[in-house]
């Protein structure tokens, strides 16, 4: 079969394909997909996205690879063993040989002295001016520019500036002061104020003017479109309706073309696929995505996984948890890297007593401390059923602060009150001072049924010296491991057990005491932002 299809490719190629109109006319009427979809059967090895133009000669191609976004020029004449990478441009009229003939013997025809094939190398990156001439056993350098009409006879150093007959190096390409190595567009549906917006804000501030340009897109306005706008980002609004928005992904491509964006970097299933979908009409642009979900899709939602992530540059998952469930879900484990969520460790300043005043709480209770949105995903319905267990096992002092508000406000309002938990459960609603807060506290608890990737709040709480108690959900078991070693893995849903490691803590000064100093150094060394920044860029390229 795969004779007969070489074949079949090879007399449809010469005899029709090759003389079909160029990809840049009207009336080209898909003759560029017609012909890479030959060449891909013709050629050793063909990357994505490659443009065979009108009139390309490449015999047989059998001994020719070429790489991701790269092609053939029109009327080009090339020949094998053939390396060409990823971004070569290549103008009409380039000749590449790779045989020669000898001329030593005068007594034999040169015609019958024939040397032996060397392979021709082009590197990433290059662009070969009109009517090039590249000859046998040349190598040419990533980044490098050959001019118009060259006779190459030597190697082409990285970035070189090529020309003349024979080729000399006119110059180097050296990066312009003030010109941005990489532009990132971030996306995202809504600009809220949660751990993702967070991410985003933290890389867009660490990253903008730091040979990095960045972009902003969003849908719907929120907390971090306007701390965004505040740091004087480039930003623009796109309607995203659904993950399959073809408006949207025009609207994207055309905004990338305009401001010649390298990246973009996505947060969720819908951006994602909106950006994936934009490089049909614009292909410049690599799609990295940030999996912040730890959530198990259907069986379409895995089929479309499997279709379209594999057009993603890198996908980055913030918990070992979310990497399972990608690949789970459809996604190649090869294009997925755990990159753990950070944050700048702070001055470590002890607490101010005045707040615990302020807040009604005596100076020998036990402060518990949760920061949680009022959703079924956050289980604080399970944490107070968790603490009326926790009020038959001990008779000292303790209080339990919630932070955060959400829509189940009034149904864990009156879970407290038909549990006559008032004196033991505090709700603050939303707070701004959640640090001082966390100063004043003794315990950090994560009671999240579902949902939870690698929690922020964990974090802010064991910068501030916490020991931990959190359910085994997401990305939990990664903060809690037995190498960092800072706190109690419970199981959702098991009032007792939480109770029972509550307790445990209140009543173990040196095991909380041994929790916090390892809380610490986890932040220190294993969930610092600096780590995530620079792990982070390498993805970009």
């Amino acid at each position: 079969m795969g004779k007969i299809s070489f074949a079949l490719s090879y007399i449809t190629y010469y005899f029709l394909a090759r003389h079909l109109p160029g990809s840049d006319v009207p009336y080209s009427m898909g003759s560029k997909k017609f012909r890479a979809f030959l060449a891909k059967r013709m050629f050793e090895s063909m990357g994505k996205n490659v443009n065979i133009e009108h009139g390309a000669f490449f015999a047989s191609g059998k001994d020719i690879e070429i790489g991701d976004n790269s092609g053939l020029g029109l009327n080009c004449r090339v020949a094998g063993p053939l390396s060409i990478g990823n971004d070569v441009m290549m103008a009409p009229g380039v000749s590449i040989y790779t045989q020669n003939h000898e001329t030593e013997n005068i007594y034999r025809p040169m015609r019958l002295q024939t040397a032996a094939k060397k392979k021709v190398t082009i590197g990433n990156d290059v662009w070969i001016g009109a009517n090039a001439i590249i000859l046998p056993g040349v190598t040419v350098g990533n980044g490098a520019i050959v001019a118009a009409g060259s006779v190459v006879t030597k190697n082409v150093p990285d970035f070189a500036v090529v020309g003349g007959n024979p080729a000399k190096v006119i110059k180097i390409r050296t990066q312009k002061e003030g010109v941005p190595k990489m532009k990132v567009l971030y996306l995202i549906n809504y600009a809220g104020n949660a751990g993702t917006e967070k991410y985003v804000y933290n890389l867009i501030k660490t990253y903008e003017g730091n040979d990095t340009k960045c972009y902003f897109a969003y849908n719907v306005e929120g907390k971090l479109s306007d701390q965004v706008r505040e740091l004087g980002i480039p930003m623009v609004q796109i309607d995203m309706r659904h993950p399959f928005d073809k408006k949207a992904a025009k609207a994207l491509a055309d905004y990338c073309r305009n401001n010649n964006i390298d990246v973009i970097h996505t947060q969720y299933p819908r951006e994602n696929y909106i950006a994936l979908l934009s490089r049909k009409y614009y292909s410049g642009t690599k799609v990295v995505y940030t999996c912040h979900l730890t959530l198990k899709t259907n069986f379409l939602w895995k089929i479309c996984n499997k279709r379209l992530t594999k057009n993603n540059h890198r996908i980055i998952s913030v918990c070992n948890n979310g990497k399972d469930l990608l690949v789970g879900n459809g996604v190649d484990p090869n294009k997925i890297d755990v990159i753990y969520n950070g944050i700048r460790p702070h001055e470590r300043t002890p607490g101010n007593p005045a707040l615990k005043k302020e807040l009604g709480i005596d100076e020998d209770t036990f402060v518990i401390t949760t920061l949680a949105r009022y959703h079924i995903a956050k289980g604080l319905d399970y944490l107070t059923e968790s603490i009326e267990e926790l009020t038959k096992l001990t008779d000292k002092k303790f209080v339990l602060l919630i932070l955060g508000e959400g829509e189940l406000w009034d149904k864990i309002t009156n879970l407290i009150k038909s549990k006559n938990l008032q004196k033991y459960i505090m709700q603050l609603g939303y707070r701004n001072d959640a640090g001082e807060i966390l100063k004043i506290s003794d315990l950090y608890i994560n009671s999240a049924k579902c949902y939870e990737a690698l929690s922020f709040a964990i974090l802010e709480a064991m910068d501030s010296a916490l020991p931990i108690i959190a359910t085994n959900v997401g990305g939990n078991g990664d903060i809690l491991s037995p190498e960092n070693d800072c706190g109690i893995l419970v199981e959702y849903g098991d009032t007792k057990q939480m109770a029972n490691a509550i307790n445990t803590m209140m009543s173990d000064e040196i095991l909380r005491q041994k929790y916090s100093e390892n809380a610490l150094k986890a932040i220190d060394t294993v969930f610092n932002l600096d780590k995530l920044l620079a792990e982070t860029y390498q993805k970009y390229f």
